[in-house]
């Protein structure tokens, strides 16, 4: 099935960044605790196939669409809450669209290509309000449905509806460990315990707990001591939303972060980690981070000047070349992460110099993105050195 390749191609683009147990785009990223504090009703269940139904909002003359959906869930398991019954009527909100078989309801607005039509029933939920990517697979299976009354807005009435919302609302079922750890009155020992697992609920567990030390390490007032707290969890590329809450910390941190970040460059990192430190010393504007910029470009600048350039695809080296493919992409990915934190802090003349070398390299910005990168780098250093001179 066509869909489950962007999934897959989305979803670590959103784990690099958040961990899958949040999202980005046009939403909030809301907290793992509040999610379930908020929620009133947590329920593993499924979606009673033939329920959903679409119901289109009145609307004014010039005002824009809007909808929601009406369904029924098989609940097998409350979580938090109280339920009479196993069938629970719910609402997906606005900016929530299920398809089936490939297909978004007529009225809903959205559209799916016909590489995603599919031969089976399964009904697969999509965040149309945000990043537009699947968030639920096949929802005539279980899944965990953190629910919440919110008020339904049209044109000629309001009502409240039981239902989800946010794409965080919604988890696949191999979060059931993790939720049914967040909700237990026993909510510390449970989540060391289940920490301690090598699956999806385990990593969202102790990425939590992540999260958790770090909100008291953003207390420190020292900033060696806060850069020390957070350094760990930004170096260990399988924490989630707790590495990018160490991210933010250690850009606080000043020249001292960066001189441990260039330690640690220097010390021996895996390529990913390269270029998580490259683009983090871009946004710490010190004379460190500057000098170490500089010094990549113009090492990567030798390195291409072995190279020959091709106009159809830039990074396939022609026979005879001293290289591969994926040493020019691993240059080519430093080059342009470089580029960038030069472009935000670059101040010195070394460093307008090596843009402008690589601008040469690379020739004129026109439809290729990296020497557009390198124009704008040097504009950006030759206007700061300008307004130093005066």
């Amino acid at each position: 099935m066509r869909w489950t390749v962007l999934t897959t191609w989305c979803c670590a683009i959103l784990w690099l960044f958040f961990g899958d147990f949040a999202w980005a785009g046009s939403r909030l990223v809301l907290d793992d605790d509040q999610l379930v504090t908020e929620a009133e009703l947590i329920v593993v269940a499924r979606v009673k196939e033939g329920s959903i139904q679409l119901v289109p909002h009145s609307r004014k003359p010039n005002a824009g669409a809007s909808h929601h959906y009406h369904a029924t869930l098989i609940v097998s398991e409350v979580l938090k809450g109280k339920l009479g019954s196993t069938e629970l009527p719910m609402t997906i909100h606005y900016g929530l669209d299920p398809s089936i078989r490939g297909k978004f309801a007529e009225g809903s607005g959205a559209g799916l290509g016909a590489s995603f039509e599919v031969t089976t029933d399964e009904i697969v939920l999509w965040d149309t309000g945000g990043l537009f990517v699947p968030i639920a697979n096949d929802i005539r299976q279980d899944h965990v449905w953190m629910l919440k009354t919110r008020q339904v807005d049209m044109d000629d009435e309001s009502i409240k509806a039981l239902g989800i919302q946010e794409p965080q609302e919604i988890a696949s079922a191999a979060m059931l460990p993790y939720i049914r750890a967040m909700v237990s009155e026993l909510r510390g020992p449970a989540l060391k315990k289940l920490a301690a697992e090598k699956n999806v609920a385990g990593n969202h567990a102790r990425d939590f707990i992540g999260q958790l030390d770090l909100r008291l390490a953003a207390k420190e007032t020292a900033p060696s001591t806060r850069l020390a707290k957070a350094l760990p969890f930004f170096l260990d590329p399988t924490y989630g939303r707790s590495r990018h809450i160490a991210r933010m910390l250690i850009m606080d941190c000043g020249a001292e972060a960066a001189k441990s970040l260039i330690h640690n460059y220097r010390e021996g990192v895996s390529a990913a980690l390269q270029y998580d430190i490259i683009s983090l010393c871009g946004r710490i504007s010190c004379p460190e981070s500057e000098g170490f910029l500089v010094k990549i470009l113009q090492d990567e600048e030798t390195f291409w000047s072995l190279q020959i350039i091709q106009e159809e695809d830039y990074l396939e080296p022609p026979p005879g070349t001293p290289s591969n493919r994926d040493v020019r992409w691993d240059s080519y990915r430093k080059c342009e992460s470089a580029m960038y934190g030069l472009s935000g802090i670059g101040n010195t003349r070394e460093a307008l110099e090596i843009a402008e070398a690589m601008l040469r390299r690379w020739g004129q910005p026109p439809n290729r993105s990296f020497p557009q990168l390198c124009a704008r780098t040097v504009e950006s250093i030759a206007t700061r050195l300008t307004k130093k001179d005066r």
